[in-house]
């Protein structure tokens, strides 16, 4: 895949090979249901150390002139998080991300060098993702290498591209009954948490919660609007096991 970034020559042509070469690890040890072989993945992790590694130097903090538009952006910062995380779960093999215990801080909160400076999964999720796009998608792109994360996908996210497949990714995991289960007869929706960690994200732009998940509904020709906005709310256990094969 092409990750077209505006910019000189020489640039673009590192960009693109550090993107390209990051998206082969996706298409190589990532399943089209998400998951992830770490085991295969740890035994031939050059690559992903290499791309990191670029990383540390590159990014739209301390080069803003290489990423042009908004989506440029976004795409890079999903990227690196979904990156990070795989990280994580390589250095700390056959554990749950929350199993993995740092010395002194929580694991979302291990810092790593982006562009010069310290970031965390924390950091990138809550102070750049969110602060900066308002965009509730995101959450159904970034991945923490748990079973109720938003499914990993095995490509990269590409600015050119980034709104459709932001799109995709919203539809399938509302159309997902493992996150999304309509109980019509009652009157209630059951929910992956998610959507009660960020509830504020979603009502931004929409009336509340249910009114997003209606507007990304396949089949709701048998749901009355009005109705279902006003459908109680429950949430379900959260799984952090390892998203591994």
């Amino acid at each position: 895949m092409f990750f077209n970034f505006n910019i000189s020559f020489s640039e673009n042509i590192e960009f693109n090979n550090q993107f390209n070469n990051y998206d082969t690890i996706l298409n190589t040890y990532v399943d089209d249901n998400g998951k992830v072989n770490y085991e295969a993945l740890r035994s031939n992790k050059e690559i992903l150390n290499d791309f990191l590694f670029f990383i540390k130097y590159n990014s739209p903090m301390n080069k803003p002139n290489l990423f042009k538009t908004k989506n440029h952006k976004k795409a890079y910062w999903i990227n690196v998080y979904n990156a990070l995380a795989i990280k994580i779960i390589i250095d700390n093999p056959n554990k749950n991300i929350l199993d993995i215990h740092l010395v002194d801080h929580f694991v979302f909160l291990k810092k790593f060098i982006i562009g010069g400076e310290k970031y965390s999964l924390y950091d990138i999720e809550n102070k750049i993702l969110r602060k900066k796009y308002f965009d509730p998608r995101v959450h159904f792109a970034i991945n923490c290498a748990s079973n109720s994360c938003p499914i990993l996908q095995n490509n990269i996210y590409n600015p050119d591209s980034l709104d459709n497949q932001l799109n995709t990714n919203t539809l399938k995991f509302i159309n997902n009954s493992k996150n999304v289960l309509i109980d019509s007869e009652n009157k209630l929706i059951y929910l992956n948490k998610i959507f009660k960690w960020y509830k504020n994200d979603f009502n931004k732009k929409y009336v509340n919660i249910n009114d997003f998940i209606y507007y990304f509904l396949i089949d709701k020709k048998k749901i009355n609007k009005s109705d279902f906005l006003k459908f109680k709310l429950k949430y379900n256990d959260y799984d952090w096991k390892l998203n591994k094969q």
